[in-house]
């Protein structure tokens, strides 16, 4: 197999690109289209079975085509996925030298459900790859899992679960533990208990988004993609920034999600929840897709800045250490000139000197001094 010219591992890069620019206008459109979302979910088997966003158009294809989002996302991944084994086929992996083209061949890979044959053919030169240090372990890993799991078979490594409640939760069939951690053991992966305590979000491989250690080291640094050029989800227009005028904006980490989805449910009337970040969950809703890695994140990170804007009070409640998220929520609702509320015993940061923030004792006496805000305001 001869060197590819550089350009190779470039177009692969445009082409990931290209791919996730579409793929984030599909999840934008999904999340603030709730008829939408319930046909997708229901063409895709959520939540028993949740079949990738790149089957849709097979499973619903009068329905792909009356949308525009999923009319051009189908265009982009078809191309893409004869682009990216064409590429494959030709020239094997990207080598060590290359890290941002691994990641790209690895997403594109990743999403090439539709050549299901092909890509398991090109699993096992990435696999000799990686016996001779050329290829990331958890690309490997996630790879065999997705082809396993889509044709009914075990998952191997276990690489597609998230946590809830502190639990590790797979979204397809997995082998024994101990026959998993042996698998992972061998290809240089942490072990289930090592890794799941970084799974409260979808799983990518880039080491920024999971950062369990891998063991031996990866041959080189993974890069991270850079973001699709892709323009910011709008939900709303400034004008309706205080339109809800009993919107309050439940901040919290991932982690705490199961715990502030019971926060919302004692919520007293006439107080309501604007925070959509609740239900983003990639184990029940299509628009939280399990494997849309970055875009993902990015969606995530505009509605919780649009919905900040819309609620007229920010609640925090911030149970876990890790709280610089809840932090920054903070930070973003002083600034849209919202009224702060933080539960005593979360971590403390430097707005807490500010006299637009109130520190309340429990829950309880911060959703009553919500209620007493919002009414008073209004």
């Amino acid at each position: 197999m001869t060197t590819p010219d550089i350009t190779a591992w470039a177009d692969l890069i445009t082409l990931a690109e290209q791919e996730q620019h579409a793929l984030l206008a599909v999840l934008t459109r999904l999340a603030t289209d709730s008829q939408l979302e319930s046909q997708v979910a229901a063409a895709l088997n959520y939540p028993d079975w949740p079949l990738p966003l790149t089957l849709f158009p097979s499973r619903a294809a009068h329905l792909t085509a009356s949308t525009p989002e999923l009319a051009a996302y189908a265009a982009v991944s078809t191309s893409a996925t004869a682009q990216v084994l064409e590429t494959l086929s030709r020239w094997g992996w990207p080598p060590p030298s290359h890290p941002a083209a691994r990641d790209a061949a690895w997403l594109l890979l990743q999403h090439s459900d539709t050549e299901a044959e092909t890509r398991r053919d090109l699993l096992h030169d990435m696999a000799d790859a990686w016996e001779h240090r050329g290829a990331d372990p958890r690309h490997l890993a996630l790879l065999t899992d997705r082809d396993r799991s889509l044709r009914g078979e075990e998952q191997r490594y276990g690489t597609f679960v998230l946590v809830r409640d502190d639990r590790p939760c797979f979204l397809y069939p997995t082998a024994e533990i101990s026959k998993v951690d042996d698998e992972r053991q061998r290809i240089g992966l942490p072990t289930l208990a090592e890794d799941t305590p970084y799974a409260y979000c979808p799983i990518t491989p880039y080491r920024q988004a999971r950062s369990a250690p891998v063991n031996p080291p990866a041959p080189a640094t993974v890069a991270v993609l850079p973001p699709p050029r892709a323009p910011q989800p709008t939900t709303h227009s400034p004008a309706e920034d205080s339109a809800n005028r009993h919107g309050v904006y439940l901040a919290a980490t991932l982690r705490d999600r199961e715990e502030i989805r019971r926060v919302r449910a004692r919520m007293p009337p006439p107080l309501e929840s604007t925070a959509r970040w609740i239900d983003l969950d990639p184990l029940t809703r299509p628009s939280s897709q399990f494997d849309a890695g970055i875009v993902l994140n990015q969606l995530a990170a505009q509605l919780c800045i649009d919905d900040i804007a819309r609620a007229s009070l920010l609640l925090a409640y911030p149970l876990s250490r890790r709280s610089d998220g809840v932090t920054t929520e903070i930070g973003c609702a002083l600034a849209y000139g919202k009224p702060v509320i933080i539960v005593k015993g979360s971590p403390r940061c430097s707005f807490d000197m500010l006299p637009s923030v109130t520190i309340s004792n429990d829950i309880d006496s911060a959703l009553a001094a919500a209620c007493r805000a919002l009414t008073d305001a209004a």
